[in-house]
């Protein structure tokens, strides 16, 4: 039986300030797509209306390059987490999403309703790949963020240039190293990303703590992390540890760029 790929739902346009009316205009877009693809792929399936209600629609989504207001972003999230044509939410079948670069130019406390409300909105999905990089996170944010940062399904993670100082670094590993039934997130992932973020040699401990409990990394980046020295050596150090324990032994990418060995 012919295959139909999930949909991709990305913002249009160039970057800007995107306003309530703006994210409906998003919207009427995305349900557009999704009713074209949704008829195609029922065609597929003979019509078959058991069949289509497994189908995953859409399992991707770029938001990044958009400024969005916190009306914006309820409009945004709303749509992705309501039951689609008496279905699964959208937001159930995406394990993509580019969340990087939503929030530039807003006031913090916008910002940080923003990024909770689009956060929020993948509650029920199982996310695979989440990019939260060049949002000014902070240490208010990571709380913020936390409903994609604790999903179990992680397996690759990106949070460059998000202004994580020593103290989010700390948070950051909290949660990503935290312990459950099925073990910690640290330990599923592939790929983990801090880049220019200013941590010091205090988010240097903090990243160890999350190499301490990796399994599988094949691409790691810490780079421009004002490590200094001593810092440095705290990751190389658990580079060290990892590969002679037997851990990230597929490892084919390594990053760490700007700091001082």
């Amino acid at each position: 039986m012919a295959q139909v790929a999930p949909l991709k739902l990305e913002v249009p346009g160039e970057r800007e300030f995107v306003e309530a009316d703006r994210a409906k205009e998003f919207v009427a877009s995305w349900t557009e797509q999704l009713m074209n693809h949704r008829q195609e792929v029922s065609a597929i399936l003979n019509n078959d209306a058991n069949a289509l209600a497994t189908v995953v629609l859409c399992d991707s989504i770029r938001l990044s390059d958009k400024s969005f207001s916190d009306e914006a972003a309820e409009i945004v999230a709303a749509f992705l987490r309501e039951p689609f044509m008496g279905g699964r939410s959208i937001a159930s079948g995406i394990l993509f999403a580019e969340l990087d670069d939503m929030i530039a130019g807003r006031m913090t406390e916008m910002g940080l309703a923003v990024l909770q409300t689009i956060c929020d909105a993948f509650v029920d999905a199982e996310l695979v790949d989440v990019n939260l990089s060049d949002n000014a996170i902070g240490q208010q944010g990571i709380g913020a963020c936390n409903t994609v940062l604790s999903m179990p399904s992680l397996e690759r993670l990106s949070l460059c240039n998000n202004g994580l100082s020593e103290a989010t670094m700390v948070e950051v590993a909290d949660i990503l190293t935290s312990e459950s039934g099925t073990g910690c997130i640290a330990s599923g992932l592939t790929k983990l990303h801090f880049h220019n973020n200013m941590s010091g040699e205090g988010g240097c401990k903090e990243f160890a703590r999350i190499l301490g409990k990796s399994r599988d990394l094949t691409d790691i980046r810490f780079s421009s992390t004002r490590a200094g020295e001593a810092g440095s050596d705290i990751v190389a150090s658990a580079l060290d540890v990892s590969l002679e324990e037997g851990r990230n032994a597929n490892l084919k990418k390594l990053d760490l760029c700007d700091n001082s060995f």
